[in-house]
């Protein structure tokens, strides 16, 4: 859209820099949010490589439902959040109306992704080897599409009783050590299509009657 900004970030940025091209990119993936820089439309870039974190990523500045904020992996390499070990959830995300694409999370004792915003879009990310859930989503109205889930110590996904109307269209969630995807007790309008969820340690797909599934292939989950 018009005004709208493209930012980029690089494991060897600085976050003193502008951020407005691969030369002068920004260090941390959240930077651009934590100086309150961000406008709705504008793209965050992230460039191949590792970026080693210590503490929480923050995604807290909303968009709006036609001018999404948008973190996105730029090229073919990967782009992996690496929590070092450490107990802290990798990306915690506030703001409605943001995207998140083609980004790998992994090592940590925590979460991978906790989501406490409405109508986002988290879209081919590899989540795996997280000491508790791959995705927690708290929240109403987002897309959870064509992820890869593995290794989570605790579900590959729980929706948590106050997030309604959340879809998860064609992921892969498979090896983790409790259930694939878990639907709380509240949840009765979530929708869940063309999904593989293999070889959990508990059930495949867990939640009440009420949430509507179709064309998922689920085999294998011990429970």
């Amino acid at each position: 859209p018009l005004g709208a900004v493209n930012y980029y970030v690089s494991p060897s940025g600085n976050n003193n820099a502008n951020g407005l091209t691969p030369a002068t990119a920004w260090l941390s993936p959240d930077n651009g949010d934590q100086k309150s820089l961000l406008v709705p439309g504008d793209t965050v870039n992230l460039l191949p490589g590792t970026y080693n974190i210590l503490s929480t990523l923050q995604f807290k500045t909303n968009g709006t439902a036609s001018n999404p904020i948008t973190y996105r992996r730029w090229g073919k390499d990967r782009v992996i959040i690496n929590g070092q070990d450490e107990s802290n959830i990798l990306l915690v995300m506030e703001g409605d109306h943001v995207i998140v694409k083609g980004i790998d999370f992994t090592n940590t004792k925590e979460h991978g992704i906790q989501l406490k915003a409405d109508s986002c879009l988290i879209y081919d990310c590899y989540i795996h080897d997280v000491g508790k859930m791959g995705i927690r989503v708290e929240r109403s109205y987002n897309i959870i599409l064509k992820n890869i889930i593995v290794w989570a110590g605790e579900s590959g996904i729980k929706n948590e009783d106050g997030g309604k109307n959340n879809k998860y269209y064609g992921n892969t969630i498979y090896f983790n050590n409790h259930h694939g995807l878990e639907l709380m007790e509240q949840v009765k309008t979530a929708r869940i299509f063309n999904n593989i969820i293999a070889q959990n340690v508990q059930v495949g797909i867990r939640g009440k009657t009420e949430n509507i599934c179709g064309f998922n292939n689920v085999w294998g989950n011990l429970g």
